[in-house]
């Protein structure tokens, strides 16, 4: 009896390790910055150029990168969902960051999640699991003419 329950809690332990593991998922920028958090939380007073996408003007000044790191709780949410709503946040640190330091502009952001890094144009890294997902958000503050 001792050995079929020593078992069963092994197995029992092993599932719930296995379902709170993340997952790394690519998903779609287009997708995320269409998303109602998106149009709610990001006003287009700072522009994002993702990967290497040219801004529209000239940067006129480099002021330097900053990284942020977002996870969110998505228990109530769907893992692309909550991956949405933690590149948001990230990117609502960012806007925050360059309107403080007189920017107007974010370009060559890249995403990263457990070491995996994108720069892309069409794509971001998100690391979703069972209970938060997470995005790390980088990318460098320009004043743009």
């Amino acid at each position: 009896m001792k050995k079929l329950m020593f078992v069963f809690i092994s197995t029992l332990c092993a599932f719930t390790l296995q379902a709170q593991a993340a997952d790394l998922k690519n998903i779609s920028l287009l997708d995320a910055l269409a998303s109602d958090e998106a149009k709610l939380n990001l006003p287009n007073d700072v522009k994002f150029y993702f990967g290497d996408a040219a801004p529209t003007g000239t940067v006129t000044k480099t002021i330097g990168e900053y990284t942020f790191n977002r996870q969110v709780n998505v228990s109530l949410k769907s893992q692309i969902n909550g991956c949405h709503a933690a590149l948001v946040s990230a990117l609502k640190d960012l806007r925050e960051a360059a309107k403080k330091d007189g920017a107007n502009a974010v370009v060559n952001i890249k995403s990263n999640a457990k070491g995996q890094a994108s720069n892309s144009k069409e794509i971001y890294v998100c690391e979703a699991g069972l209970l938060k997902s997470g995005v790390s958000i980088s990318g460098e503050l320009v004043v743009v003419e």
